[in-house]
């Protein structure tokens, strides 16, 4: 799955990560460091983080809120 045209969104990230539990337990499932998850609500989902959660995750509500 290759997002054509993905702009990162902070909004996007922010609800993603609310929605999953936090920083931390995205952080945990996705054996990143804590600062790195928290970088994601200044500057977006990186495209390949995007497009695994989305694949992970496709239940999120945060996906139909801000659709990319």
């Amino acid at each position: 799955m290759q997002v054509k045209n993905y702009t990162p969104n902070p909004q996007l990230a922010c609800a993603v990560i609310d929605e999953l539990g936090g920083v931390t337990a995205v952080a945990e499932e996705m054996k990143l460091a804590a600062g790195s998850v928290g970088g994601w609500k200044t500057n977006g989902l990186p495209q390949s983080r995007y497009e695994f959660l989305k694949l992970k995750h496709p239940k999120l509500s945060a996906w139909s809120k801000f659709e990319v």
